[in-house]
């Protein structure tokens, strides 16, 4: 069911006033909706499209995730910029959006921080997670960013996967959600939006102290895998100019691109 349920022009927040905010009760992906409308002649405006209920939601390397509506907050914001042959890649923006929303976060959940390349953790607890992708057609380039936050710790997770796993779901809260899910959704889509325009402007290197403030594993004993294989064992040393994560072990230090591999905490370092 996709039926549009709320519109709400306006949320109160000076510039977010040119978001278009969209709701529905349930929904394939958020992400794929966004993805697939038309597009016009020029850059539109930001849209924002919140789903109670996700059924093919997706996380990084197309992992599915049905989403809770009573304890998680899904929503995707469509962003638009002119593209022809010369513009930059958007490599990296998703470490932007981490940071944005951390930042967005940090006043109501002080621990909160970012796992690279892109998940919000508390402790080694996953707390939300983001998905970028585009498209481009003519002369306009669409980046949709996929946002799904666990408001609470999501039942029947088994702690006996041990505290090296830092994708075991936890909650930004740890019992009442002190604030409606509107109202935690505004802020963080504006945010995602200007940090939109700071990447275009400027690249990454406008967010790199920024990520230091939040960043969960520099300075920890780490393993990097890909979908089936060890990677790199060593420190990790935080990112470096391109969004990359860098690791030292005993042949050196090294640099690993985002969207390749996923990490775990290395609990025998």
């Amino acid at each position: 069911m996709n039926t549009t349920i709320d519109v709400s022009p306006d949320d109160g927040v000076g510039r977010s006033s040119g978001i278009e905010w969209r709701r529905v009760a349930e929904i394939g992906s958020t992400n794929d909706a966004l993805l697939a409308e038309g597009f016009g002649a020029a850059p539109r405006g930001p849209i924002v499209l919140r789903a109670d209920r996700q059924v093919a939601g997706r996380g990084r390397r197309g992992r599915r995730w049905v989403s809770d509506p009573q304890g998680a907050l899904t929503f995707s914001i469509a962003l638009e910029r002119r593209a022809g042959g010369g513009t930059a890649p958007l490599a990296g923006f998703s470490l932007a959006v981490g940071i944005a929303l951390a930042e967005s976060l940090v006043g109501m959940v002080p621990d909160i921080r970012v796992k690279w390349p892109n998940d919000l953790v508390r402790g080694n607890g996953k707390a939300g997670g983001i998905l970028v992708e585009t498209r481009r057609e003519g002369g306009v380039e669409r980046v949709v960013a996929g946002i799904g936050l666990n408001l609470r710790r999501p039942p029947d997770i088994d702690d006996a996967q041990g505290p090296m796993d830092a994708l075991v779901p936890v909650g930004l809260f740890d019992t009442v959600v002190p604030i409606d899910a509107d109202e935690l959704m505004r802020p963080c889509a504006l945010a995602v939006w200007v940090a939109f325009e700071d990447f275009v402007s400027h690249g990454l290197a406008a967010f790199a102290e920024r990520w230091r403030q939040f960043d969960a594993v520099a300075g920890r004993p780490v393993v990097l895998r890909d979908a089936t294989n060890e990677i790199a064992r060593g420190m990790a040393l935080g990112i470096d100019a391109q969004g990359a994560l860098r690791i030292r072990d005993a042949q050196g230090e090294r640099a690993y691109s985002v969207g390749e591999v996923s990490m775990r905490f290395d609990a025998t370092g």
